[in-house]
């Protein structure tokens, strides 16, 4: 177990975070007790008092952050005002993911294939990018979306929109001298204008009912950005109320993500003094908080 400290350095005052120690764990019994006694157990080997402890900030496995018998339920018998900070990260994917089940598998599909048909082959891939020097514009790999948490979704869709234009030529020729299935269906999900919409797609919260749907803007209303609503002006009644009833339901999934998985009522994070952006990248700025 990788263990992190994070704490205010008394020689200068700024923030600093160190390995503490790689802690041994028996593989065949990673209960929460186990873990956090031999956390525990690093401490005491190090003379750092328990009560020295603030804070936690974990991924959100259920044996690390669970509200019963978990790693953080055990330090808090011990500390009981600490607090917690779930991974930042792993919540914001964990959010996305259930915002995303809401959208049609369409258009995510048709990512994983076109970069599974570019990637699988060396001549495929070469074909590509002879096309691309032939209409002038940069070589530009095929990203391949994986299932894993750490990889943005959005960087692979804009590649493909990037290259949307010569991936048609691609597939068309690819279908003629190929003769496979596997681009036909591409080229013919390409060549539906509601794919490519999907993929262009893309008051305090605590205080909103989400639930309630008088919360929510007529689907007439609502606003896809300047590139999509362009994009959807020729659409039937049908088609545009169907794809603004999809990002609704986005939307409002991603809402309660939100509100079930950060901290948005945490007190202590209200308290604290807002940093915008400009502030937080100045570094002389930033080393005076």
């Amino acid at each position: 177990m990788c263990t992190l400290v994070r704490y205010v350095s008394p020689a200068n005052g700024l923030v600093r975070t160190e390995l503490l120690e790689l802690i041994s764990l028996d593989a065949t019994d990673c209960s929460a007790a186990k873990i956090y006694n031999a956390f525990k157990n690093c401490l005491t080997a190090k003379n750092i008092p328990l009560a020295n402890i603030i804070g936690l900030a974990s991924d959100g496995a259920n044996v690390m952050v669970g509200k019963n018998n978990s790693f953080f339920s055990h330090l808090k018998c011990d500390v009981p005002f600490v607090i917690l900070m779930q991974c930042l990260c792993h919540s914001s994917a964990l959010i996305a993911g259930k915002a995303c089940e809401k959208l049609p598998r369409g258009p995510e599909e048709l990512i994983r294939n076109i970069a599974t048909y570019c990637s699988g082959s060396a001549k495929r891939y070469a074909q590509l990018c002879e096309l691309q020097d032939y209409f002038h514009v940069e070589r530009k790999k095929i990203l391949k979306l994986a299932s894993t948490r750490w990889l943005s979704m959005q960087q692979c869709e804009s590649r493909v929109l990037d290259c949307w234009d010569v991936l048609l030529y691609f597939f068309r020729i690819a279908v003629v001298e190929d003769k496979l299935l596997a681009a036909q269906n591409i080229l013919a999900a390409m060549e539906n204008n509601y794919n490519k919409l999907n993929v262009l797609v893309n008051n305090s919260l605590e205080d909103v009912n989400i639930a309630d749907p008088n919360n929510y803007l007529p689907a007439k209303d609502m606003i896809l950005g300047t590139e999509c609503e362009n994009y959807i002006k020729n659409f039937s009644a049908e088609a545009t109320e169907l794809v603004k009833n999809k990002c609704l339901e986005f939307y409002i999934t991603a809402a309660l993500e939100i509100k079930k998985r950060l901290p948005i009522n945490n007190h202590l994070f209200q308290q604290l003094k807002s940093k915008g952006g400009i502030t937080c990248s100045n570094r002389r700025i930033r080393n005076k908080f």
